[in-house]
């Protein structure tokens, strides 16, 4: 649901011929619990849009789809500090300006202060230099409510009383709806950018299959999701999941797992788009390279790998599909534990050495 989207929403209600209602706008998340952050997150990441609050009501700042957090957009300007935007449009953070315009590059970081709606942006552009940094908001719900509630004004539609959480009363009359793309469609993003707001949604939303009628939760939803592995042929006793997108420091598997899924999932009628979801080595193009639209350009390895790249401090994966120089079709994992420095060089050559292979011995 981007600006966009809550937009098309806006209309649609509008052109329901209601213009005002005379009372509030109630924003429902109760499809999902109110744990919004895992348990095993770190605090000091918390206003990263990569650890943004899970929410059944959320939104997305741009066409990449990452949910959670809006942009602080900021550009330099001779003789003043950088102006600072947000976008969507939203109050629910308050941003303080600590930032200068000077020298020759862009050195601008923002952070939410822990637990509040505090923003401060910090560091030096260039003037007439611009860039873009993500912020988690604290409160998804609010956000959404309110960029809808601005989408409601501008196409004319009134609200009378404020916005409060609640549950949608069983009475309630349907006016407009907007219906979601397919999982083959949200997939490509969410695999080419690694976008864990999208793994941990779609963790809590098949707890809702798992459990109809009780909030989406992870524990529910890592148990549906083991089952669907064990399915898929996967070996799941030494498996452990804390999370659906990795952040969490209790995800433990083995290269076989994957490498067992990454096979059993070719026989699958959506492996094609599951296949064409994953980042391609060296393609610049953001929606075709994803994460590895930087890496291994210019070695047999681009345009042959197709992968998915997994990263936390001492932690570097990579896992995926490689055809090698002789036609061979290869499936590969490869995890470093414990790594002081980076350690995505080491799998780009180890992705290399498969892409140049020649017939096996």
């Amino acid at each position: 649901m981007t600006y966009q989207r809550y937009d098309q929403l806006a209309g649609l209600v509008a052109r329901g011929g209601t213009t005002r209602f005379a009372g509030r706008l109630i924003a429902d998340d109760s499809w999902f619990d109110r744990v919004p952050l895992g348990l095993d997150w770190s605090w000091e990441d918390e206003s990263y849009d990569y650890t943004a609050p899970v929410s059944g009501l959320t939104f997305a700042a741009g066409p990449r789809f990452g949910t959670g957090a809006v942009e602080i957009r900021y550009r330099g300007v001779a003789g003043r500090r950088p102006v600072v935007t947000v976008w969507p449009p939203t109050d629910s953070v308050r941003v303080v300006n600590r930032a200068v315009t000077g020298g020759a590059g862009d050195s601008v970081d923002a952070v939410r202060v822990h637990g509040t709606a505090d923003v401060t942006v910090s560091g030096a552009v260039a003037a007439g230099r611009s860039g873009t940094a993500m912020v988690s908001v604290p409160d998804p719900t609010a956000t959404a409510a309110g960029i809808f509630r601005a989408a409601l004004r501008r196409h004319g539609v009134t609200i009378d009383g404020r916005t409060r959480k609640g549950v949608v009363p069983a009475e309630a009359r349907n006016v407009a709806a907007l219906v979601s793309p397919p999982l083959s469609e949200i997939v490509r993003p969410f695999l080419k950018f690694s976008h864990n707001g999208h793994a941990e949604i779609l963790v809590k939303a098949m707890s809702r299959v798992a459990a109809p009628g009780k909030p989406g939760s992870w524990p529910t939803g890592l148990a549906a999701a083991t089952a669907a592995l064990a399915r898929l042929g996967v070996d799941t006793r030494l498996l452990t999941m804390g999370d659906g997108s990795g952040l969490s420091r209790r995800n433990w598997v083995t290269v076989r797992q994957v490498t067992t899924l990454l096979r059993a999932v070719r026989g699958r009628a959506w492996f094609p788009a599951f296949r064409t979801a994953l980042p391609v080595a060296g393609d610049p193009d953001p929606m075709v390279g994803g994460t590895l639209r930087n890496r291994m350009r210019g070695t047999p390895a681009a345009g042959a790998v197709l992968a998915k790249t997994g990263t936390l401090t001492g932690v570097d994966a990579l896992s995926g599909y490689v055809t090698a120089a002789d036609g061979r079709a290869l499936v590969f994992a490869v995890i470093i534990n414990g790594s002081v420095t980076g350690a995505a060089g080491i799998l780009d050559r180890v992705a290399v050495t498969l892409a140049s292979s020649g017939p096996a011995t």
